[in-house]
C-alpha cells in the first residue's frame, strides 16, 4: 500500500479540486490504517466554482456539503480535510 498519494477531479476550464491522502497511523494489533485527506481549490485561472462537494472513502461519506449557491474556491483553498479509519 502507497502510504500517500492524490487525484484531480475533472476539470473545467483547466480548474478543478485536488485529493490528497496520506498515512497518519497504523495498528497491526487491530489490522486499521488512519489516513490523513485533504481537498483544495487547484488548477489554471485562480479558481474553480463548487456547489456540491462529496467525499465517499472507503465505501463510506466522510464529508457532504451542498450549498444553494456556487462558491468560488481560490486555488491552495482547502475545501475539507479530515481522518478515516480503514
Amino acid at each position: 500500500m502507497a502510504s500517500s498519494g492524490s487525484f484531480n477531479t475533472g476539470s473545467s476550464s483547466g480548474r478543478y479540486l485536488t485529493f490528497s491522502w496520506w498515512i497518519n497511523s497504523q495498528s497491526t494489533e487491530n489490522n486499521t490504517t488512519t489516513i490523513g485527506w485533504e481537498l483544495e481549490g487547484a488548477g489554471d485561472g485562480g479558481y474553480v466554482i463548487v456547489s456540491e462537494v462529496k467525499v465517499t472513502i472507503d465505501g463510506s461519506q466522510a464529508f457532504y456539503r451542498n450549498t444553494s449557491t456556487h462558491q468560488k474556491v481560490y486555488v491552495g483553498t482547502v475545501v475539507a480535510s479530515g481522518t478515516k479509519t480503514i
